[in-house]
């Protein structure tokens, strides 16, 4: 009997361990079906289908055609950030970005309005350390006239309801260098009538609501970082947010108060340079990335980019022996090529045997609409030998790989499932007897047997549950992994990931074979609603009345 129960105790091991093992080889399937690509904007997770690989090439992919929709649009946003930051190819730190020029050329501002220069340098440790803001209070007075003074006529106006509102900083005296020639050029109007009307609402209106006026207009142009507190006096008090100037700006200086003349330019300064410094952060950042993926001798994508501007030529590629070809060259040259890209822009003609849509062009060139023109024309390919090792050629190792031996690997899954499922039906159809020393047979339990049927039903469905988090989880593992290639090697990460599916295997199979089994055994002891709550309950049911009907008090016998 003991040696019974050890090789039932061993079958039942070993078939649990064939699931963990199944669940290890489809995990190490999807492991090496999958790579991770970085790219400009985002990276992604290339999952590559095992079952649909053999029916198609690599060039021909469904991944092929996106990771090369991606990579040109990448090219493209790269080799425009190569001319707004590199001078004769290399990165010019020193390069000058005037703000109100590059906010009005990114379509941040309609018209240029700010005229502070900064060195891309200071723009980009700016970035890094961060905008930071100090907060400063000022009188509502001291406010207004931050700049001079501007409670003056010539800066306000009556509307068609005789209401007094602040039209802008038209004049602005300093009451320092107050003196009748500014007084007499302030208070000339062509109209004396409206001219009275005005000096008489302004005179009417008093000092503080016209200071109110000045600050209602600058902060609905100044947007965020202003704001207004009534004291308990019933004074105001102006609280502003002053962007810090961490760096001086080419033409000197550092306050950026000063740098303006009035209160709509500073907020519009501090708007378009805290914008250029984010801007170009992220520019930098963007160019940094895609040298590391895109530069030269470190892709297989080879691109020949010419920008014609009047009669000048500027021509960007990763290539130098095309940079002297002519556009006739180079187009047969590329033409050679199964996975090639040619698009002129001054005819919008477009050329290509891959799937990839002619939008990444037009799209790329909206996006980096400072450098590309009318006239610019591109020429990108795919080397198909890989002489270097990049996104192109791991995608290519694994997709070969995966196809190679995939019937293999489906195979001894396949086995091991029927080895599984063999197993299973052998111990279904002989749990619940035992042999006996002298050849004969006898019904067992064990102890889980005496658990109620619906415990493990409600047992079921609560592993169910588990199980179905648990498939979650591998999915969420499986969209972090990165296996960049096939001869990485295996990781700690990596051994745990196995671990993690292998586990996943074994409780699977753990709750399944455990509910059913012991329904077989119950089923062949004739006691599968013996051991029922159903049945507990039917029980106490029947000896509660029996109790009952047989009590001979009067209350009970009418309660019944």
């Amino acid at each position: 009997m003991k040696t019974y129960r050890i090789k039932r105790f061993l079958l039942i091991l070993f078939q649990h361990i064939l699931a963990a093992g199944i669940l290890v080889l489809v995990g190490d399937v999807i492991f090496h079906s999958s790579v991770k690509v970085g790219f400009l904007d985002e990276d992604k997770t290339y999952y590559l289908d095992p079952l649909r690989l053999s029916e198609t090439d690599f060039e021909t992919s469904e991944v092929f055609t996106d990771l090369l929709s991606r990579a040109t649009s990448d090219v493209l946003t790269y080799v425009a950030l190569q001319d707004f930051l590199e001078t004769d190819g290399t990165f010019n730190s020193r390069k000058v970005i005037d703000v109100g020029t590059f906010t009005h050329y990114m379509g941040y501002r309609d018209e240029e309005v700010s005229s502070v220069r900064y060195s891309i340098e200071k723009l980009v440790k700016w970035g890094v350390s961060g905008i930071t803001y100090t907060e400063r209070s000022f009188s509502l007075r001291d406010f207004a006239n931050y700049y001079g003074y501007v409670l003056l006529p010539d800066n306000f106006a009556l509307d068609e309801d005789g209401q007094l509102y602040f039209t802008g900083f038209q004049s602005i005296q300093d009451p320092h260098i107050w003196n009748e020639k500014i007084f007499l050029e302030i208070t000339e109007a062509e109209d004396p009538e409206d001219a009275d009307a005005l000096q008489a609402a302004m005179d009417q209106a008093g000092e503080n609501s016209l200071c109110k006026l000045v600050y209602d207009y600058v902060a609905r142009n100044a947007g965020a970082g202003l704001s207004l507190v009534l004291e308990d006096d019933g004074s105001y008090t102006v609280v502003a947010q002053l962007l810090d100037a961490r760096y001086e700006a080419e033409s000197g200086g550092r306050l950026l108060l000063s740098m303006a003349e009035n209160w709509t330019e500073y907020f519009t300064l501090q708007q378009d340079l805290a914008y250029t410094i984010s801007k170009i952060s992220e520019s930098y950042e963007i160019y940094r990335k895609a040298k590391s993926i895109y530069g030269e001798d470190l892709t297989n994508l080879v691109y020949v980019i010419q920008v014609t501007d009047g009669d000048t030529v500027r021509v960007f590629t990763n290539e130098k022996d095309y940079r002297e070809y002519t556009p006739e060259g180079l187009t047969e040259l590329f033409s050679e090529n199964q996975t090639y890209l040619i698009y002129y822009d001054d005819d919008m003609s477009y050329s290509t045997l891959t799937d990839v849509d002619v939008s990444v062009f037009s799209s790329g060139i909206a996006n980096g609409k400072y450098l590309y023109g009318e006239k610019s024309r591109f020429w990108i390919m795919l080397d198909s030998t890989f002489p270097v090792e990049d996104a192109f050629s791991t995608l290519h190792n694994i997709y070969s790989d995966i196809v190679s031996g995939i019937h293999r690997d489906m195979v001894l899954i396949g086995l091991l499932i029927l080895v599984w499922f063999g197993i299973f039906l052998y111990l279904i159809m002989n749990e619940g007897i035992r042999p006996l020393p002298d050849g004969e047979e006898t019904t067992y339990l064990i102890w889980s047997d005496h658990i109620w049927t619906e415990g493990l039903i409600v047992f079921g469905v609560l592993g169910y549950l588990v199980l179905a988090h648990g498939s979650a989880d591998l999915a969420v593992l499986t969209e972090g992994l990165y296996q960049s290639s096939p001869e990485q090697g295996i990781s700690m990460s990596m051994l745990r990931n196995y671990l993690f599916y292998g586990l996943w295997g074994y409780i699977l199979s753990f709750v399944i074979c455990g509910i059913l089994y012991s329904f077989a055994r119950k089923q062949r002891n004739k006691c599968l609603y013996k051991y029922s709550l159903i049945c507990l309950l039917r029980k106490s049911f029947n000896s509660t009345y029996v109790t009952l009907s047989t009590n001979r008090s009067a209350i009970i016998s009418q309660l019944i």
